[in-house]
């Protein structure tokens, strides 16, 4: 299986720029996520876990089954907000 990496897209390219870019890590997974917006940080994050864990182009969406939800947290960088959005995102899929 092909190793899952997502990078900016350079100019010159047809596909638009991912959100989001996994980074080396000695045990785990690690993710860069972006956004204009926190809220779309924390899609994009969403986005790369699970196209860590599956192929995105095989997917197809069941928009009745999509949800949204707030996050709320206040540690530097919102770090407990996005491993719980993260979590709850994992556990609905």
């Amino acid at each position: 299986m092909a190793e899952p990496l997502a990078k900016k897209a350079s100019p010159d390219t047809e596909q638009p720029s991912k959100g989001y870019e996994f980074l080396d890590h000695t045990a785990d997974i690690q993710v860069h996520s972006w956004g204009a917006s926190l809220k779309e940080s924390f899609e994009q994050a969403t986005v790369a876990m699970f196209a860590y864990m599956t192929e995105l182009d095989k997917i197809t969406i069941d928009e009745s089954l999509t949800s949204e939800f707030e996050v709320e947290g206040n540690q530097p960088g919102n770090r407990a907000g996005m491993w719980h959005a993260l979590t709850d995102n994992c556990h609905r899929a």
